[in-house]
């Protein structure tokens, strides 16, 4: 056709003349004026013919081919419309904005999403003031999974009051995934031979941690477009997440040259020194990465962790916090989506997180943005907005100069990145593991509640398996007591079939343990707390040897005294514990060291709206699980014991500067590389919390460092809905790592410890993240199965409500995980460790203790609607191990913090006492040591709280013993039954 072919195609057309030297088309041709009249009056037809005689006349009109384009597009012509707006753009000089835009549309229209890209991107340079042509190219681009390259453009726009809520939420946080779908997958459909749209579809993927999904998809794309370097920047980053050194190698070989001006590029190059050992190296590396975004939060956590390896403890310190003041951002961000956009209070949160990074013109845009807003009014809404207005000049740069991590840190001095450096010698390749790995060993427990009498359900006032309020998913609370001191551990379980704050539900009850079996002792106890008990914990907290009992509410907590005549005395009302809240874990133990028991209680919901509002489903259309960050906060608190059985609120003196999080799971230790004991509380989705105990001349307190200790949040310097925590040696090194249980669709993490007093997140390092995705865990405990002296890990499993029409079910199966030599984690097979592990339950608290005394551990793990599991280690070894109760004089009766340290074969353990453990519950308070083969423990010491070691010798294997302050010869308790 005449005008569809490229400009020089259409000069070489021949027109016909006739004698006269007229042109039969210049004959027959009308004037644009009479085109335009005839589209006017509807008639396409004719305007066609006459645009048609036009183009014979005249091919390089620019007016002409667009009004060809526009009457193909209507005839649904669209390869014929495109090549004439093409024409008409390249011919225009300039083209009109409104021509380049309808182009760009057509491009669109058509799957030729990146075509529609390239001439919006020239649409913006040549009308660099249309706010519209801004606004639809960086939409365009975020939605191919490009946000990074578009910033500019976003801070234009908001710069002068063109951006919208969409443009803040983008600039907020521009790794997070904006991909669109349906945009992405009609391209495919409509240029079935371009799939460079399928990289968009693997940002959310990779954005989830779906490494292998993500590979395999863009190795077709890089085939198809070798030139396409962010798809190669992702597909290395894949690899070397998977540890792929083979394929990462071939991948380095084929990529573009540009390939390195991309993030993920060096994202690629900083697994891969982290995985062949080389700190230096991946600091090099994800440095590149902050220069280029220095609000990459997971760059910024992996650059302060290396930092941290390689001594620049001061340099890790200061990145570290500009990674929780960008988690803090992403946080806030999604506090406010989960009020659909319409919370004022929520909004300024984000505007303050925004100043706190240093982008004054962010932080005043969402004031800006708060105004209509309908919700959670703020009265300070003006004044706020005032504040961050007054600050702004012309010349107010986006981001302070002094908020800038690149400008206020040096680190040109290390050494510059070589995939060949010595230092860098990749790693032998781990693949996910399998239960290959594991082979060779056996773990094999069986639910023996109903026949032992454990005959328990935490019954709640739930109806139906789906729909719970918020307040009706988190229950099921645990602890191991030893009430009696006959040496055989009871157990303390919750009933929530009542309501909040009242005192109407049934009454917790009491088993005890008699020779391995259980008989509910309720009813002679004295025991009769009928609030709606959330979490339980065990501790003597008047130091008169008898353990004592304590109850986490939602309402009045409650403190019982153990009589030591098998009865327990309700002491909440003389104690001073005060105040009706939403209690989730709590824990007993000295925390200043003054030889008295103080109460740790960490809450979860404020206010009075968590127990009324329901949160609908669009998708089901019925209530669904509310997100706790709907409702504020509940400050946790710290009660000092003084010693006379009463206690003191000592929150606001001890917990410095709290910003409170929604908490549910506490530890309580020695846990970093400082005196004294440790706070460790894990919030749902908001930063965790790590209270680090300071003695100074002002008095004890605490200070929050989580964040610096690398703890705060995952490795993607993202804040997860954290729930249950296990504390101990996961990698027998000698010191303590922390495991966090999360919510579906996210892992569970690591933490482990990688000098003292720094933790880093290496779940997926060791094969422990893949296994976790589908899951939502709550409780969570270390056991060292076949007491060969490593730690397996137990993890209990169940949905908040009922999302399986996202794919996401109520019911679940618990988790246990085994380590192999190479460090790696895997699962057993499921039929193989028992039928428990087969079946699908709601799971909540966990607990570990030995039932019937054999000298393994076993377990209790609590559910909504199904009785408690009580797990007996049915795991066929002949390792025996060695258990010690500890007893203090000087230092608090519980003893909390104590360490011991003993010489098996030739390996030193070392275990901890700790408190909290975990979520709402309270494990046996034992140590145990699994000897393996070994007949013996050598080489024992013990080191009470604010003590030197102490040297205890030799300790045979098989027995429980008791170890008192003062004294260096155990007692024999008890010899262990024998193995079954």
């Amino acid at each position: 056709m005449l005008g569809c072919g490229s400009r020089s195609d259409s000069s070489s057309v021949s027109t016909p003349t006739t004698v006269d030297g007229t042109s039969d088309a210049a004959k027959q041709a009308v004037s644009k004026a009479e085109i335009h009249r005839l589209l006017n009056m509807g008639k396409v037809v004719q305007a066609k013919h006459a645009v048609h005689q036009q183009m014979i006349l005249d091919p390089n009109d620019p007016d002409v081919l667009e009004l060809a384009g526009d009457l193909a597009v209507h005839f649904g012509e669209a390869d014929e419309a495109i090549e004439y707006y093409r024409s008409a753009v390249d011919l225009s000089k300039p083209a009109s904005a409104a021509l380049m835009d309808k182009y760009a549309r057509l491009l669109m229209n058509t799957g030729r999403v990146y075509q529609a890209a390239d001439q919006l991107r020239a649409l913006v340079q040549a009308y660099p003031d249309n706010p519209r042509a801004r606004a639809d190219y960086a939409g365009l681009i975020a939605s191919l999974g490009m946000s990074l390259t578009v910033s500019d453009h976003l801070r234009w726009l908001l710069r002068r009051g063109k951006g919208g809520m969409e443009e803040l939420i983008m600039l907020a946080d521009l790794n997070k995934p904006q991909t669109d779908e349906a945009t992405c997958r009609f391209a495919i459909e409509k240029q079935p031979e371009d799939l460079r749209p399928l990289y968009a579809l693997m940002i959310a993927p990779a954005y989830e941690g779906k490494w292998q999904k993500v590979a395999e998809n863009l190795a077709e794309v890089t085939a198809k477009h070798p030139d396409f370097a962010p798809a190669w920047a992702l597909y290395g980053r894949a690899l070397a997440q998977q540890n792929l050194n083979a394929e990462l190698l071939t991948w380095r070989q084929q990529a573009p040259h540009d390939v390195d001006a991309w993030p993920n590029y060096w994202m690629a190059a900083g697994f891969w020194a982290e995985n062949s050992d080389a700190p230096e190296m991946a600091a090099s590396a994800f440095w590149k990465v902050v220069q280029i975004d220095d609000s990459h939060g997971e760059a910024l956590s992996h650059l302060a962790a290396n930092l941290g390896q390689i001594g620049r403890a001061e340099e890790a310190k200061l990145v570290a916090q500009r990674a929780a003041d960008v988690a803090a951002m992403h946080l806030a961000v999604e506090g406010f989506l989960s009020w659909r956009k319409n919370s004022q209070e929520d909004c300024l949160r984000v505007a303050r997180a925004a100043q706190q990074l240093g982008r004054p013109w962010e932080a005043e845009a969402w004031a800006r943005a708060s105004f209509p807003m309908t919700q959670k009014m703020d009265p300070a809404v003006k004044e706020t907005h005032r504040a961050m207005r007054t600050v702004l000049q012309a010349e107010t740069p986006w981001q302070l100069p002094e908020k800038t991590l690149t400008l206020r840190l040096d680190l040109s001095d290390l050494a510059e990145f070589r995939w060949d450096d010595d230092r860098g010698t990749p790693a032998p390749t781990l693949r996910e593991p399998s239960s290959d790995t594991i082979a060779n060993a056996e773990y094999r427990f069986a639910d023996e509640a109903q026949q032992r009498g454990l005959d328990h359900v935490c019954r709640t006032s739930l109806t139906k398996e789906s729909s719970f309020a918020i307040y009706q998913s988190n229950a099921g609370g645990a602890a191991v007591t030893d009430f009696d001191l006959d040496g055989w551990p009871d157990i303390y379980l919750t009933i929530v079939d009542g309501k909040p704050m009242q005192q109407d539900s049934g009454a917790n009850q009491l088993y005890r343990n008699l020779d391995g079996n259980f008989e509910n002792v309720t009813p002679f106890t004295s025991l009769d707390d009928r609030g709606f008990t959330q979490g339980l914990t065990v501790g003597d907290f008047n130091s008169d040897g008898f353990p004592d009992l304590l109850s986490g509410n939602i309402g009045q907590n409650r403190l019982y005294r153990n009589n030591g005549d098998g009865t327990f005395t309700d002491v909440t009302a003389e104690s001073g514990i005060a105040g009706e809240r939403w209690t989730s874990s709590l824990a007993i133990a000295d925390l200043n060291g003054d030889g008295h028991g103080d109460l740790v209680e960490i809450n979860y919901c404020g206010g009075d709206e968590v127990y009324s509002q329901d949160c609908m489903s669009d998708q089901v259309g019925e209530p669904r699980g509310c997100s706790p960050l709907v409702f504020p906060a509940e400050a946790d608190h710290l009660y000092q014991g003084v010693g006379d059985g009463t206690f003191v609120d000592v929150s606001d003196t001890w917990l410095v500067n709290q910003s409170p999080g929604h908490g549910l799971g506490l530890v309580i230790g020695e846990i970093d590389e400082t005196p004294g004991l440790d706070l460790y509380v894990a919030n749902d989705e908001s930063s965790n919390q790590f209270w680090s105990s300071q003695h100074g001349d002002d008095g004890f307190s605490f200070s929050e460092q989580a964040t610096v200790r690398g703890i705060a949040v995952d490795a993607r310097s993202r804040a997860q809905a954290s729930m249950g925590i296990a504390l101990g040696d996961a990698d027998a090194d000698g010191d303590l790592d922390l495991y966090v249980t999360h919510f579906t669709a996210d892992y569970n993490t690591l933490y482990q410890q990688i000098r003292p007093g720094t933790w880093f997140d290496k779940t997926s390092s060791v094969g422990l993240l893949k296994p976790t995705l589908p899951m939502l865990a709550f409780g969570t405990e270390w056991l060292d199965a076949d007491n060969d002296g490593n730690q397996e890990l137990l993890v209990a499993n169940g949905n908040v409500d009922d999302f399986s029409h996202n794919g996401h079910p109520l019911r679940m199966s618990a988790q246990f995980f085994a380590r192999d030599q190479y460090g790696q984690w895997s699962e057993p097979d499921h039929s193989a460790l028992g039928e428990y592990f087969s079946k699908q339950v709601v799971g909540r608290a966990l607990v570990t203790t030995d039932i019937d005394g054999d000298g393994r551990q076993d377990a209790v793990v609590t559910h909504l609607f199904d009785p408690v599991a009580a797990l007996v280690n049915r795991t066929p070894t002949d390792h025996t191990s060695v258990r010690l109760f500890l007893k203090g004089r000087s230092v608090h009766r519980d003893a909390i913090g104590t360490t011991i340290t003993a010489t098996v074969g030739n390996q030193r353990r070392i275990a901890q006492l700790t408190a909290g453990d975990g979520y709402q519950c309270a494990n046996e308070r034992v140590i145990s040591i699994g000897l393996g083969g070994h007949p013996s423990a050598a080489d024992v010491t013990v080191q009470w709280p604010g003590a030197a070691p102490i040297s205890i010798g030799e300790m045979r294997g098989g027995f429980d013993y008791l170890l008192v302050e003062g004294e260096t010869l155990p007692s024999v308790l008890r010899q262990h039954g024998s193995t079954h």
